[in-house]
């Protein structure tokens, strides 16, 4: 299913009003009402003129939220506090790992047609989730990337991950600093998403040849991530951010087998239920690797564009024959109480979870 992040439906949340103290103890609205600073610190000084500049005092404190919306402070508060709030300037060592602080917004929500959507396909299509400032910024970082990769002499395919791009602070934001860090939430749940310091930089060259020893995408195998290295659900999973055109087909396109994600869950079920040690690489599926009943959908993304994909879901990727480089950035997203070996088709979608729930009430 393909979604415009402007069509995603919206819930009024109440503006916090200046000076008044968020108590992490209180309702669940006024939490929701701290979601709108989520991952800001500030330092805080009393209107009496203690704390950070009234007396003197090195001491700072600090008022601040985590993913959750929940207060974290570093002084005792009580219900009377009232508090001047001033905005800290940006630090200049700026970390590149998913320490810094996430982009949160709390009135961004997935609607429950695409809930629904990404329960039968096993992946959710959001169209410019990401602002294209992230994407040119992340792309320069690519760029520079592989021309010092080039100057020291590397190989001319950068291979997976990419080096130091892969932690580049650039190429991390388009996780942490677009409204998909938001929609990962709403899959998940609030406060429930985890990440690694590092995406992958997935670069697919042009090929070689004429049009003449095309292959045929239908034929090119597919693949379950993590089925090959015997781990069950390596993560919970997986997000696509496009940072080149592919408004055709064969320009290196990710390409998915809808519906998928439920027989392959079945079948690598199944497998370890037969032999729950290791089985060799080639035999991880005991037998029951699925025959696919139709061929892939051959994705047409955008810049900015970014894709939700089941971990259970087929998939692979087009050849290349445009001219062009393809441009693609993949982060593994996590459950924060993620066990590889345990977790069923969607326990850890706790947010997916809760709207299956709504939609039966309905």
């Amino acid at each position: 299913m393909e979604v415009e992040l402007d069509d995603l439906a919206a819930r009024e949340v109440p503006v916090m009003r200046q000076g008044k103290m968020l108590n992490s103890e209180k309702s669940d609205a006024t939490r929701n009402q701290a979601r709108l600073v989520a991952f800001c610190n500030v330092a805080m000084v009393t209107l009496d003129g203690t704390g950070a500049r009234g007396n003197g005092s090195e001491k700072k404190w600090f008022l601040g939220m985590n993913e959750a919306g929940e207060l974290r402070t570093n002084l005792p508060l009580s219900k009377d506090s009232l508090w001047v709030i001033e905005p800290q300037p940006p630090d200049t060592k700026r970390p590149t790992t998913s320490n810094c602080n996430p982009a949160y917004y709390p009135d961004l929500q997935l609607g429950l047609d695409n809930i629904d959507s990404f329960v039968k396909n096993g992946y959710l299509h959001v169209k410019r989730a990401v602002d294209n400032k992230l994407v040119q910024e992340a792309l320069r970082a690519i760029n520079y990337h592989l021309g010092q990769l080039k100057a020291k002499g590397g190989k001319p395919d950068p291979g997976p991950g990419f080096g130091l791009a892969s932690q580049d602070v650039h190429v991390l934001d388009l996780l942490h600093q677009s409204s998909v860090w938001t929609l990962a939430h709403r899959l998940v749940g609030v406060g429930k998403v985890q990440t690694k310091s590092q995406a992958q930089c997935a670069l697919r060259f042009p090929e070689p040849g004429s049009s003449m020893n095309r292959v045929d995408v239908g034929q090119m195998p597919w693949h379950v991530d993590g089925a090959n290295v015997h781990k069950r659900s390596p993560f919970t999973f997986l997000l696509g951010i496009c940072l080149s055109e592919q408004m055709q087909e064969n320009v290196g396109n990710l390409c998915v087998y809808p519906g998928s994600h439920i027989r392959c869950y079945e079948a690598l079920h199944a497998a370890n239920e037969v032999d729950p040690g290791q089985p060799p690489r080639e035999n991880v599926w005991q037998g029951r690797r699925p025959k696919m009943q139709t061929g892939p959908r051959q994705l047409l993304l955008q810049p900015g564009d970014a894709v939700f994909i089941h971990s259970k879901l087929a998939h692979t990727v087009a050849p290349n024959y445009s001219p062009n480089i393809r441009y693609q950035v993949y982060f593994r997203v996590f459950h924060v109480n993620h066990d590889p070996s345990k977790v069923t088709l969607w326990e850890e979608f706790e947010g997916v979870q809760s709207a299956l729930e709504e939609m039966s009430v309905g």
